[in-house]
């Protein structure tokens, strides 16, 4: 536990000013992208949708370039590094490298997280002053031309994944802006299919008979009431409190495991259930097989890390994990407390000019907290990748500055030298 803090002071310190830099960039860009396709988006949506990929990466790219920024501060990922023997690679190779092996998991987390819904809610917001009234904006369409620019982000993107090798070092650029369109239109597309589920769901007549029921139960007994109000207010926390910190440790797992075969290679399945799996996949018929990349390639990039950073942070023990999420909540609490007190201490003002100062007091504040609550996922996988380390054999010693009580835990013949 005090490994962890510590890992996290140190990285901290060592690391902030690029961790800035990189959180203040991606925030520009976006922005810029944003204040650009707003006044488009009501005269041609889909030129503004083609646009929003662009801001969604830029975020995207800043907090690759955070991790990344981070990695060179934390004990165990260093060790791990030094033990693979790989070679590091140019930084404009290793980063395009990251961010194009991380982009689908992470688009994936990324909207599941809400934040893909917060950039578009930033963009119909901007949009929305110059629509005068319209809601156009808000959907590219369905039209030929825009089934024509999913199939060629489609097709770009499967054509520059098989012959990227061949291809000058440039278009990965292109590579990536490819991978961004087409997952940001499945992204925005199943967002709104479980939103068409989600609504009839809320019609159904057995939903309405348990929100009566529920909504008796509430004026029965006061007891009662206060009851279901609890549970209410609890299970948001809940969320914000251990799902959030998790879903951002797993998006650090995805950008750290690619940089680590040894890592990036944990078995998943267990050998027997492996080997059954393959016997019965020789039994498919010879058009499935030949078509099996399909499922393996999905494995590869988006399941497989996640499945492998999943299992290292669930084995990088319960305490750690409370630290973290205690540590996370109050960086998070920070967060909050800051901004109001920033507004009270400027004191009241016209609504204009609040539309003017209150982003740019939210933006101050964030550039403190996100570098503190980077780094310290960062420091939480950390954590995970040293115990991963020391479940690996007796000869793998624990990481300079972590949890010395884990070595000195171990039995005799397993512990690691003294200094």
């Amino acid at each position: 536990m005090i490994g962890l803090l510590r890992t996290w002071v140190t990285a901290l310190a060592a690391s902030w000013p690029e961790v800035l830099a990189w959180y203040l960039g991606g925030t520009l860009v976006r922005e810029g992208i944003l204040t650009l396709a707003a006044p488009i988006g009501p005269d041609s949506a889909l030129a503004a949708f083609l646009l929003l990929p662009i801001a969604v990466l830029a975020r995207l790219v800043s907090f690759v370039g955070m991790f990344l920024a981070v990695r060179r501060s934390l004990p165990a990922f260093a060790a791990t590094t030094a033990e693979s023997g790989v070679a590091r690679r140019g930084r404009f190779s290793g980063f395009a490298d990251v961010l194009l092996a991380s982009i689908v998991p992470f688009f994936v987390l990324y909207g599941l997280l809400g934040l893909l819904q917060d950039d578009f809610a930033a963009y119909a917001n901007r949009a929305f002053l110059y629509s005068f009234g319209g809601g156009d904006f808000l959907s590219p369409g369905d039209g030929p031309l825009v089934v024509v620019v999913i199939v060629v982000a489609l097709a770009g993107r499967i054509v520059l994944k098989r012959f990227g090798s061949r291809l000058p070092r440039g278009a990965t650029v292109v590579e990536i802006y490819l991978e961004a369109v087409w997952v940001f239109v499945a992204v925005s597309g199943l967002s709104a299919v479980f939103a068409g589920v989600l609504a009839w769901v809320q019609d159904r007549q057995i939903v309405r008979w348990f929100l009566d029921v529920r909504q008796g139960l509430r004026d029965l007994w006061e007891p009662i009431r206060v009851t279901i109000d609890g549970i209410d207010g609890l299970v948001p926390l809940l969320l914000q409190l251990l799902a959030l910190p998790l879903a951002w440790l797993l998006i650090a797992g995805i950008v750290y495991t690619r940089e680590l075969a040894s890592v990036a290679g944990e078995r998943v399945l267990s050998p027997r259930l492996e080997a059954n799996l393959r016997a019965r996949a020789q039994r498919l018929p010879a058009f499935v097989t030949r078509r099996r990349h399909l499922v393996t390639d999905e494995w590869d990039d988006v399941y497989k890390p996640l499945s492998v950073s999943a299992r290292l942070i669930v084995r990088m023990g319960w305490r750690a994990l409370i630290v973290y999420a205690a540590s996370y909540a109050l960086v998070a609490a920070v967060a909050q407390w800051a901004v109001w007190s920033l507004t009270r201490m400027l004191g009241p003002h016209a609504a204009d000019w609040w539309i003017v100062a209150l982003p740019v007091v939210a933006t101050a504040v964030a550039t403190v907290t996100e570098t503190a609550r980077i780094t310290l996922v960062g420091s939480a996988f950390d954590r995970a990748l040293d115990a991963w380390r020391l479940r690996r054999g007796s000869g793998v010693s624990p990481a300079p500055g972590l949890v010395p009580t884990v070595a000195a835990s171990l039995p005799p013949a397993d512990r690691p030298p003294s200094p």
